[in-house]
């Protein structure tokens, strides 16, 4: 018997995630295999036996049918997750039988840490989760993500030709302060480094009215990838612009597209899961045919 665990391989949050269940699950009977996972990717599915147990991580197959299917074909599956575009998708299709927790108001790595271990989240968890969710009143959280970034931050790290957790993530799960300090400056140096390229990023952006099914959105553009929201500070404006939009080639002809804002009254999550994506109602995304993202642009 394996246990897989898959975690979306992209943010701190679903890393996090994927940490606390090796933590967790390493001690017990099975062999373990990672898989860190983003859309778009190819699922495994020869490696999924009827017998192993699949963790699921901030993360969930589309369409949403396909998680369906992974309930078949393994002997338990736990999903954890907060996009609420995919919990109102696939938790109806799924058994009771189905472990985990799905709720859109906590992270991932906080639903793991409430799944896997019955002790509070530890604070550092908390503020990595934050930015995932958009909390970001508390001044901390932003400089220990961009921080945290600056680390090598994979779940797992071979040591001798063995996987062990990386220790990374028990300094996190320590929660001490000495490290919270150390990654705070870390990110200011960080934030301060894209301050400074927010000439670049001027001239990597554009204005254009977006049409997304059907509705025009006024939206300001950046053909980059993994930029976040930061990558629009001093550039966005709330009173002129609808959303941030950045999009960039992932394969032939297939484009990765992330929409982002700030207003309270538009959820990109919906707007993303009709185009077979989703996400947060503040952030979310969705992969697209290159022609049909020229059309929604009115190119």
């Amino acid at each position: 018997m394996i246990n897989h665990i898959f975690y979306h391989s992209v943010d701190l949050d679903g890393k996090c995630s994927g940490a606390i269940a090796y933590r967790a699950v390493k001690p017990l009977a099975g062999d373990i295999k990672m898989h860190p996972i983003n859309y778009g990717d190819e699922f495994p599915w020869a490696e999924v036996k009827p017998e192993d147990t699949v963790y699921m991580l901030d993360f969930s197959l589309q369409p949403s049918a396909l998680m369906k299917r992974l309930e078949e074909s393994c002997t338990r599956l736990v999903w954890i997750d907060h996009h609420i575009s995919a919990i109102e998708e696939v938790m109806p299709l799924l058994t009771s039988k189905v472990e985990g927790f799905q709720d859109s108001e906590f992270a991932a790595c906080e639903l793991a840490w409430m799944f896997f271990y019955d002790t509070e989240v530890p604070w550092h968890i908390t503020l990595l989760g934050n930015y995932d969710i958009w909390k970001h009143d508390d001044l901390r959280v932003i400089p220990f993500q961009y921080g945290m970034r600056t680390f090598r931050n994979e779940p797992t790290v071979i040591v001798d030709e063995l996987e062990i957790l990386n220790p990374l993530w028990e300094t996190v799960i320590q929660s001490q302060k000495a490290f919270l300090i150390e990654c705070m400056s870390r990110g200011d140096v960080v934030l301060s480094y894209i301050k400074s390229e927010s000439k670049v990023a001027k001239q990597l952006c554009f204005e254009a009215v977006m049409k997304l099914n059907g509705v025009p959105y006024s939206a300001i553009l950046m053909n980059k990838p993994f930029v976040g929201s930061k990558g629009f500070d001093g550039l966005y404006d709330e009173g002129k612009h609808d959303l941030m939009v950045t999009f960039h080639m992932i394969a032939s002809g297939r484009w990765t597209v992330s929409l982002y804002t700030t207003h309270d009254d538009l959820d990109v999550s919906k707007i993303c899961s009709s185009y077979g994506g989703g996400g947060h109602a503040m952030a979310a995304g969705f992969q697209i045919d290159g022609k049909k993202l020229m059309a929604m642009l009115g190119q």
